[in-house]
This record gives structure tokens, C-alpha cells and sequence, in this order.
């Protein structure tokens, strides 16, 4: 997974459990670029938030997102405050990015 896409890690390891209950051998294969952006609870409440206010608005208004925070982890990444699969390598690190 390259730095262009957003990772949820609990969606992967759900998507990898489907993988290795289907005997699909992905040992080896699956890399991901430290530069990958990684989804928060934070950014998924955000997208969920959103769509409801657009929907309080109108109809119309609502861009029907999967409501699985992608577009505002990609707004986040966009302006360089988002966290990365390579912030997890170092915990200490990692907890004051997240908080």
C-alpha cells in the first residue's frame, strides 16, 4: 500500500482474517509505505458528522460517503496533519501526534 492511500487497521486485519480464511497466501506480498496515511476514530466521526449536518441541510446535499473517514484522512493528509503508518514505529512518537 503505497503513500497514497489511506489504511484503517482494524478494516485490514478484518480484510486479512477474509484472506486467510479463503486460503489466499499473502505472506510476503502486502507491504505498506510508511508514508501511508492511517484512519483514526477521530477522522470516521468526522466523516459521520459531516454527512449528518449535509443531511439536516437537504437531501441533495448529502454526498453519500461510506462514512469510514477516508475523505477526512485524505484532508489531513493535505495539509501535512495526519498520522502515518511510519509514526506507529515509534510509540512515543506516535501518542502525542494521536492526542
Amino acid at each position: 500500500m503505497g503513500n497514497g492511500t489511506v489504511v484503517n487497521i482494524p478494516s485490514m486485519f478484518d480484510e486479512l482474517a477474509q484472506l486467510d480464511k479463503n486460503g489466499v497466501d499473502y505472506k510476503g506480498r502486502l507491504k505498506l509505505s510508511s508514508r501511508a496515511q492511517l484512519v483514526s476514530s477521530i477522522q470516521i466521526e468526522a466523516d459521520n458528522a459531516q454527512e449528518a449536518r449535509r443531511a439536516k441541510e437537504s437531501a441533495s446535499a448529502v454526498l453519500g460517503t461510506t462514512n469510514r473517514g477516508i475523505g477526512p484522512t485524505y484532508a489531513s493528509k493535505a495539509l501535512r496533519m495526519g498520522l502515518r503508518i511510519g509514526d506507529l514505529e515509534d510509540w512515543n512518537t506516535f501518542l502525542p501526534k494521536y492526542n
